[in-house]
């Protein structure tokens, strides 16, 4: 998906990705693609499971203790997490994709915007 990039499945709610999200699929994606192919697929694939369920269940992610309304969905076969806020719209607005030893950004513990 490209900067800023919008997902709407039928009557499911939007998922907008970061720019900064963005770019942590693309370095993810390239990182796996460098071991294999097939597993730089299944990562997107992942991913592209996380998102779908997040457009029927926007609640599902498990809350980040100490960030407020902050939430993370992980990946299953990958240690990495998708850390997301739901908009005033009801939209769910992804802000980074983060290996599990990464340190939570202090960013992410702004209001949501939109």
């Amino acid at each position: 998906m490209e900067r800023g990039a919008q997902r709407t499945v039928g009557r499911q709610v939007a998922v907008l990705l970061s720019p900064e999200a963005v770019a942590d699929l693309h370095d993810a994606h390239d990182r796996y693609r460098q071991i294999a192919a097939d597993l730089a697929d299944a990562f997107a694939e992942a991913v592209e499971g996380v998102i779908e369920r997040l457009t029927l269940f926007p609640h599902s992610g498990t809350p980040v203790e100490g960030f407020g309304d902050l939430r993370r969905a992980r990946l299953t076969r990958f240690p990495y997490g998708v850390f997301y806020r739901l908009t005033d719209r009801g939209e769910v607005r992804i802000l980074r994709v983060l290996h599990d030893r990464q340190d939570r950004p202090s960013g992410m513990s702004a209001p949501p915007t939109g």
